[in-house]
Formats: structure tokens, sequence, C-alpha cells
């Protein structure tokens, strides 16, 4: 199934959402577990992000492929950068190179100028200190001093599928992220998910103030009863 166009109004609702109950989703209505990014964390902490993914695949240095491989503004981070604006994310794959980065300070003012929402990169950021100040949302495997120069990753190709953190990520797939960590939802069950969330969290909201209220263990509300519960009430609450 194509990708969808993901609305500004869907990621507005994104990121008032539990990054881990939008994984929880995934698992329950698709059985889809391996959404997680492993090894990349916020390096901006009490950020959320929810944005559109625009890819860039970062390979190992071969002079050949390197010498044939467009530089200046028609490299592929650069074109990369250019499709990212207001709500859109560049996610890179660096194969989780934990030292390459996958930009400095200024390579990735791109960025802040053209509205970008942050950057997702199973590398690292140079200048991250720098980079913090541009007021984008950084998630990376953490910081590093070296440039992207042998032996470390270049920039091969943009918009294309790639991995970051372990998991698959298609160009338009929606990315959301903070402290507890990242999860790619594909573009296409976007708004299911979201839902499922929304009502999902209500739900705990509902148990967890009836748990401090009657001095229980959460258990006692904290079941699969207890939903199904909440759940006819709210269907019937609708009608």
């Amino acid at each position: 199934m194509a990708g969808i166009d993901l609305s500004d109004g869907l990621l507005e609702r994104y990121k008032r959402a539990s990054v881990p109950t939008v994984w929880s989703a995934l698992d329950e209505l698709h059985g889809y577990h391996q959404s997680f990014m492993q090894g990349v964390s916020s390096q901006t902490p009490g950020e959320t992000l929810a944005a559109r993914a625009r890819t860039l695949r970062f390979i190992p240095p071969r002079p050949d492929i390197f010498d044939e491989t467009p530089a200046g503004e028609d490299a592929p981070e650069a074109r990369a950068m250019a499709r990212c604006g207001p709500g859109d994310a560049l996610v890179c794959d660096v194969a989780g190179s934990r030292y390459s980065s996958s930009g400095g300070e200024m390579k990735l003012l791109q960025l802040k100028m053209n509205g970008a929402e942050g950057i997702v990169t199973d590398g690292a950021i140079r200048d991250l200190v720098g980079v913090r100040k541009l007021g984008f949302k950084i998630f990376a495997a953490g910081g590093t001093v070296a440039a992207g120069k042998a032996p470390f990753m270049f920039s091969y190709e943009e918009n294309v599928v790639i991995q970051c953190g372990g998991i698959t990520v298609r160009p338009g797939d929606l990315i959301v992220g903070n402290d507890d960590g990242v999860v790619c939802v594909p573009s296409q069950w976007a708004e299911e998910v979201i839902d499922w969330v929304e009502e999902h969290d209500y739900f705990e909201d509902v148990i967890r103030d009836m748990v401090l209220r009657d001095n229980v263990r959460p258990t006692t509300y904290y079941n699969a009863a207890m939903f199904e519960k909440l759940k006819a009430e709210r269907e019937g609450g609708r009608k």
C-alpha cells in the first residue's frame, strides 16, 4: 500500500501523544513491533517531535563511488534538506555508525532556514552544542567532533526507503519522538493509530484517578475488563 500525505492537524495530535502508547498501538492493531529506533535518543530533552520523514542514506567510503556522487547544492544531503519544510524532519540512515556525522552546525543551518521540525539519525551530530541553538529537535546516537570523511560515512542518496536505528522508514512516514525514544508510523496507518492512542491514553487517565482515589493496587482497575467497561461507556456516550 502506498503512503499517504499527513496533515498538519494529524501531526499536532501526535505531539500530544504518549510515544510508548504509539508503539503499543502499532503492535496491537497490526502486530508491528519493530517500529522503535534503537540507539537513537533525544539530544534536546523535553522536546516532542511529530513530523513527516524526509530520508537520506549514507554509505561507507569508496573512492570511485564518492567521486561519482554529486557535490555542492546537488549533493544528496543538500537535496534532502531542501525537501524539508514545516512539519518535516530529516531522517538519516548512517547504518548505526556511532561517531559518523550526519551534519554540523553550518550544514544543518539549512533545516532551520526551511522551518523544518528536526533531524533524526542513528549516527552522530557534529557541533552538537551549536546545533542545539538552531532551535529544532535533535534525535541521534550522540555527538562527535569528526567530520564526514573516511573512515566515516558519506551521504549517497535521498528520498528512498532507509533504515534508521534498526527499523524501516519510508519517505512520508510519520516520525514521533520524545525523551522516551523514537517510533516510526507507516503513513497509511497514522490516523487509525492516533485514534487508538488517544482512546487508550484517556482510559489510562481515568484508571489512574480511580487508583489514587480508592488507594488500591493499580491492577485492581488496570486490567482488560476495566478497559472494556470504559470503552463501552465511552461509545455509549457518543450515541
